[in-house]
């Protein structure tokens, strides 16, 4: 696996094309792609948006947050079954790293800076920084760019 990060707008796409020679059709991007798609796509662009559209769901797929500010409140409560939710972008990124070990993975940095008043957003941010650690430990590449200048973190860039 490859995982490459870097701040919104440094460059990870176009990097990825340049360096492992990616077409359109090999992307998927976690802002609207179906979540099955990625156990077999070459390339995944946007895994953090896909974590917090994973947070809004469970594991069968049954979404959460549509029942009005009761039931968005309930989301990010601290009782078992919102914990359980929780965990799901977890278990769903390892069964990533299981079934698509030789996907490139990229990721928006998102935990630097201002943290957010709101306890999703900042739920969010954790679970989106927890599956970039486990991602980022099973890759054998790491590449961190910054204003479109890559710093390899972790091995070589094939």
């Amino acid at each position: 696996m490859i995982m490459i990060t870097g701040g919104a707008f440094a460059g990870k796409l176009e990097f990825a094309r340049a360096h492992f020679g990616l077409n359109e059709d090999e992307i998927v991007d976690g802002t609207d792609c179906a979540p099955e798609d990625v156990f077999t796509a070459k390339c995944i662009v946007h895994y953090e948006r896909l974590i917090r559209r994973l947070m809004e769901t469970d594991a069968q797929g049954v979404r959460y947050g549509t029942g009005g500010e009761d039931e968005k409140k309930e989301t990010v409560s601290t009782d078992g079954a919102s914990k359980c939710r929780n965990l799901w972008p977890l278990t769903f990124t390892d069964r990533l790293l299981c079934e698509n070990p030789g996907a490139i993975v990229i990721m928006d940095e998102i935990g630097s800076g201002i943290i957010p008043l709101e306890k999703s957003e900042r739920l969010w941010r954790e679970q989106t920084g927890r599956a970039g650690c486990r991602i980022a430990e099973r890759s054998d590449t790491v590449v961190r760019l910054c204003c479109g200048i890559p710093e390899i973190i972790k091995g070589i860039p094939r």
